[in-house]
């Protein structure tokens, strides 16, 4: 028998029954969805002691979760005319798919090599660094790109960007920046 049912999160329902409760969750990714159903035995307790303890828990979590933002900056050449980009934009200029600005000057990126390069990747990109690797093996195996350029240190990057019009790389947060200009991501 069902007492309540609750859908303040979405996709998951809680079942209380009288000695137990049921918990169903659905996940969804891009093109797949999960049911997990998972039951649980009270052991004796009443179910109003086992919700409270649960939602104390959770409201605990807000405490100790801090989001976590990004420690890249989008630099690009001045000679850029765009302020901003689009996570996807960005995600296809370094996915080799979008070749040119609006302006249609050619786009050229650099990548890192250092400890940035991974918080780039799974920040704006949603690759790891062996996805992205393998990703770029591809395009060159079958002729339908070349290897991003990779640089080792932010120095090199600012310099390269700054050099080079229409170029566009990422920096860490701390990074001194000279002759280039940061984009916002949206």
């Amino acid at each position: 028998m069902r007492l309540l049912e609750i859908y303040d999160w979405p996709a998951i329902s809680i079942d209380i029954q009288q000695s137990s409760l049921c918990i169903h969750a659905v996940y969804l990714s891009a093109n797949h969805a999960f049911l997990s159903t998972t039951n649980l035995n009270t052991g004796g307790y009443t179910v109003k002691k086992i919700l409270i303890f649960m939602l104390f828990f959770v409201s605990l979590g807000g405490f100790f979760v801090t989001p976590t933002f990004a420690k890249v900056l989008i630099i690009a050449n001045n000679s850029v005319s765009q302020e901003s980009l689009n996570k996807e934009d960005l995600q296809n200029i370094f996915l080799g798919k979008m070749a040119k600005w609006s302006d249609n000057t050619s786009i050229y990126f650099v990548t890192s090599e250092n400890e940035v390069h991974e918080d780039f990747l799974k920040t704006y990109i949603n690759r790891s660094s062996s996805q992205f690797r393998n990703y770029w093996r591809k395009m060159v195996f079958t002729g339908k790109g070349q290897k991003p350029k990779a640089l080792n240190s932010d120095e090199e990057i600012i310099q390269f960007v700054s050099e080079t019009t229409g170029a566009i790389g990422y920096v860490s947060t701390d990074a001194a920046l000279k002759n280039v200009k940061t984009i916002t991501v949206n």
